[in-house]
């Protein structure tokens, strides 16, 4: 089951629709290219949209009225309990782990 709140749905059609789409244009067999490639679009474009989010869902201060004191409301975007700013920095460091992995070439292992 997936669990996101806020934006987080959003980040979670990131990780895999540019994956997908360079899956599909590059075809390479047997290499990490296009994983890599989808990562790295995935960490930009995640970069992007949390940098909007932030930019045009400004925090709401409210006013107690009981206490008169301010009460500050964030935006708690998150996928699997992480922010979703995190998930730029995640989706990099994948990106680095598949460049480095060795792909599995059939008859060979």
């Amino acid at each position: 089951m997936l669990i996101w709140s806020g934006w987080g749905g959003i980040t979670f059609l990131i990780a895999f629709i540019p994956a997908w789409i360079f899956d599909s244009i590059i075809h390479i067999y047997y290499t990490n290219i296009p994983i890599v490639l989808g990562l790295i679009c995935s960490a930009l474009i995640n970069d992007f949209f949390t940098d909007y989010i932030q930019k045009y869902n400004k925090d709401q201060v409210l006013i107690d009225e009981k206490t008169n004191k301010k009460v500050i409301l964030k935006d708690g975007s998150s996928l699997f309990f992480i922010p979703i700013r995190a998930w730029s920095y995640i989706f990099m460091a994948l990106a680095l782990a598949f460049a480095f992995m060795p792909s599995h070439v059939p008859g060979h292992g």
